[in-house]
């Protein structure tokens, strides 16, 4: 989209100005206007790109299996990954919608479309990502009307799956928690006597602690993953 100015005066200023997340960015533009003599190319014309023509439209999101809505946080869409499968269905809000088409992500998310079902069209996502910490992602669609093309977009929060965080701090305490139960084991289960055992635990508690804290690595992995992954998603959430 191309427009003409009609100015007065010996130069051009233009304030631009928007909101992204709370935050004010601005920005001013001061160009020389020619004069009948100059040549033009020294200033070019401005020239404005045509929008993108989103849509906004009425989304259904919800497990293959289980059938119950997933309802978004903030336009976001929480949903699991490794190979879990979702129904998709987009209820265009344009009245001659003619066709819908989402894309999927390569090696993220696969898209199988099923057609038009009760007044939208639906698809099957399967989230082949199996992220370690929670990711975020788009989804991108068009709506069809006629000969023109409105696109959509759908927000996800792909969470990980709680085995997923089971085996990746077994795989990685696994070594450290060996090591102190061999450090730890003739302590607790080779005294001498009663006594000992309360000697030994003693010891365990006020000196030993390095070795305690190696035998119980497993699920202070575990407590390590979910912290930082809740931390993160307040960064993702904004």
């Amino acid at each position: 989209m191309t427009c003409e100015l009609v100015v007065i005066g010996d130069t051009l200023t233009i304030d631009v100005g928007a909101t992204a997340s709370g935050e004010r960015l601005a920005e001013t533009w001061e160009r020389a206007i020619p004069t009948d003599g100059e040549q033009a190319a020294s200033s070019p014309p401005f020239t404005f790109l045509e929008p993108r023509k989103l849509t906004t439209d009425r989304v259904e999101l919800k497990p293959e299996k289980s059938g119950t809505v997933i309802e978004p946080k903030d336009g976001v869409y929480t949903i699991r990954g490794a190979k879990s499968r979702y129904i998709l269905t987009v209820f265009p809000t344009h009245s001659n919608a003619t066709d819908v088409t989402v894309f999927q992500l390569p090696g993220r998310v696969e898209i199988e479309k099923r057609g038009y079902v009760d007044g939208g069209w639906q698809f099957v996502l399967t989230v082949v990502d199996d992220p370690k910490l929670t990711k975020g992602l788009r989804l991108d669609y068009d709506v069809r009307a006629g000969a023109e093309v409105l696109q959509g977009e759908l927000h996800l929060s792909v969470r990980p799956n709680n085995w997923t965080l089971w085996l990746l701090a077994v795989t990685a305490g696994l070594a450290l928690t060996a090591k102190g139960a061999v450090a730890l084991g003739p302590l607790l289960f080779e005294p001498d006597s009663w006594e000992g055992v309360f000697a030994n635990s003693r010891e365990v508690l006020s000196r030993r602690w390095f070795d305690w804290m190696q035998m119980l690595s497993i699920p202070l992995v575990r407590l390590f993953l979910w912290v930082t992954d809740g931390v993160q998603r307040q960064f993702q959430d904004g």
